[in-house]
Parts: structure tokens; C-alpha cells; sequence
């Protein structure tokens, strides 16, 4: 059973060090904006959410150290192509 007491008092303690530090606030107030948004498009029925387990997090890609195989995962869903530059070198110099 989810203890939502637990999770309010930890997003309580964040909300705590986030109204005490300015510097918090101002990164911070963004995601608010972002959130108001969000919500209300929900609400208009134009998009709708769906959880995306962490292995899948396309963004992971860019801001976290991965191994050799979940980067060669995350890549190909991202259609990214791997280039020959060696392969590309050779057969400029001999056209």
C-alpha cells in the first residue's frame, strides 16, 4: 500500500529547502510555469501522460553514465546513425 503521508513529508522537506534558498527558486520557478501548463492541457483533453520506466528514459542518454549496451539501446530508439569518418576520409582523398 502507498504510504502517501511519507511522500508528502518528503516533498514537504524539499519545498522547505526550495523556499529557503533563492537560488532554488529561481530554477525552480520554471518547472512551476511548465506544470500549469501541462495541467491544463490535461485537462482540455489535448495530451495525455503515460509513465515511462527508467530504462527507457530517452534522456538518459545525455545525462547519465550508461553502459556500453543500454547506450547502444537508448541510441538506436533515437535513430541515431553511427558514422564511418575514417571510411569518409579515404574516399574523399580519392575522388
Amino acid at each position: 500500500m502507498y504510504n502517501t503521508s511519507a511522500n508528502s513529508c518528503k516533498h514537504l522537506d524539499y519545498s522547505v529547502h526550495i523556499a529557503k534558498n533563492p537560488v532554488f527558486h529561481d530554477w525552480t520557478k520554471y518547472i512551476e510555469i511548465d506544470c500549469h501548463f501541462v495541467r491544463s492541457k490535461l485537462q482540455q483533453g489535448l495530451i495525455t501522460l503515460h509513465h515511462i520506466s527508467t530504462d527507457s528514459q530517452l534522456a538518459n542518454i545525455f545525462t547519465k553514465a550508461l553502459t556500453g549496451v543500454k547506450h547502444t539501446t537508448l541510441l538506436s530508439k533515437l535513430s541515431v546513425l553511427t558514422s564511418n569518418l575514417r571510411g569518409a576520409d579515404e574516399n574523399t582523398q580519392s575522388n
